[in-house]
């Protein structure tokens, strides 16, 4: 017989696998490897290509479900769902397409979004913001500073700008767009700023946003993102028509 805190164990183990198993899945959605409309393999199948296992996978195929890739029918299979059914905000999605490539239209769409959210963002930043939340943007800021030689480091450090940026707003729902621009941020400063010299340009427009949220200049904040944006899809632009030269 086993303990209840062996029985929880045995719980908590499945439920990672499971989670790991549905990741592993999902990337191969995501990567068209089963490209929509496609029925993903059985779950015999699966189970042996995952090392896991049938229940395993079944409960990794409820977690798809629920996220909206797949849709599971008896004796039909497990068919990938069309891109306008995927939960494309869900947090753990968006931590999966971190493993993938982005291409250049979704790129595009990203910034567009953040061009719509972020400078109301900053503005709300301005005007809401505690002296924490301001020693968190000023600290983000000098971790930039820091790591303009380290690309992975002034990434890190600039996501945790934009990121802090979007507490300061005390707007629950921003709260829920900050994965979303998180993943947007990560995905395209790879291409905006690949070496130190494009790193420490971007400098004086972050140090801008800060200056303004500082001195709770709401329009000024919402100015100086919209040019920080503006600045980083030309950045992309210019990188994209130097990939198809």
């Amino acid at each position: 017989m086993k303990f209840l805190h062996e029985m929880h164990e045995d719980s908590f183990a499945a439920r990672s696998m499971s989670a790991q198993a549905a990741r592993e899945l999902g990337i191969r959605i995501l990567r068209e490897v089963y490209p929509p409309g496609s029925l993903v393999p059985d779950e015999t199948q699966l189970a042996k290509e995952l090392y896991v296992s049938r229940t395993v996978v079944r409960e990794a195929i409820k977690i798809l479900t629920a996220k909206g890739l797949v849709e599971a029918r008896p004796r039909l299979g497990t068919k990938v769902l069309p891109k306008s059914h995927w939960q494309i905000l869900d947090r753990e999605m968006l931590g999966w397409q971190q493993a993938i490539s982005y291409s250049p239209e979704r790129l595009m769409q990203l910034m567009e979004l953040r061009r719509v959210i972020e400078p109301a963002a900053a503005g709300l930043a301005a005007r809401r913001r505690t002296q924490t939340e301001l020693e968190r943007i000023r600290s983000a800021y000098g971790e930039m500073g820091e790591g303009t030689e380290t690309p992975s480091e002034f990434v890190g450090a600039d996501a945790k700008f934009h990121s802090a940026v979007l507490k300061a707003c005390h707007n629950e729902y921003f709260d829920g767009l900050e994965a979303l621009v998180f993943a947007g941020l990560l995905a395209s400063i790879k291409t905006t700023n690949p070496g130190a010299s494009e790193n420490t340009s971007s400098l004086p427009l972050h140090l801008r946003v800060l200056e303004a949220i500082e001195a709770a200049d709401e329009q000024a904040a919402e100015a100086a993102m919209t040019d920080l944006l503006r600045d980083a899809e030309s950045r992309l632009m210019r990188e994209f028509k130097r990939g198809k030269g």
